[in-house]
């Protein structure tokens, strides 16, 4: 899995301040999991990392591996605790080397282009409100060039059953 947050969304309307986007992505399947959260803190990435764990438990697919870029909190000693308790391997990209996690960078600007400034939203709460519905087409039904044309869903064996995600 690669993980990977930008901090480029503000929630001026809001008065909320920034809100980071925290993204992981499967290597084999390029099922993507995202959140709009607060910050990119030691305890928000061991917080994301569970749900992201969880995620992808609930599709089969079990994370033996994270690749992350070499952040703070990735780096944290709480975070490499819980990945080690978790058994879970860490790997790190080397400094200003983003094209080594280049599957949740490319991710990134998946999002940004199609999500982030596809088109002009009302509001910065509407913005957020539109990343899950994004993310849900993107792995169910957008076509990935690194899954033949296919969604990457499409690659979970006993999930990638179209009918009966949409009925």
């Amino acid at each position: 899995m690669y993980l990977d947050f930008n901090n480029a969304l503000r929630h001026a309307d809001s008065g909320a301040g920034t809100a980071c986007l925290h993204v992981a992505v499967d290597d084999r399947s390029r099922v993507a999991y995202a959140e709009l959260l607060g910050d990119e803190r030691k305890e928000t990435c061991v917080a994301f990392m569970g749900r992201a764990r969880d995620f992808y438990r609930g599709l089969g697919v079990e994370v033996e591996r994270v690749m992350t870029d070499n952040g703070p909190g990735y780096r944290s000693r709480l975070f490499n605790e819980w990945l080690a308790a978790s058994g879970i391997a860490h790997r790190y990209t080397r400094p200003y080397s983003p094209w080594q996690n280049g599957k949740v960078e490319r991710m990134n600007r998946t999002l940004a282009q199609e999500w982030q400034y596809a088109r002009a939203y009302a509001s910065e709460g509407e913005r957020a409100a539109a990343l899950s519905p994004f993310i849900d087409r993107y792995n169910w039904e957008r076509p990935h060039s690194a899954c033949g044309g296919l969604p990457p869903m499409s690659r979970i064996v006993g999930v990638n059953n179209v009918m009966a995600h949409n009925t």
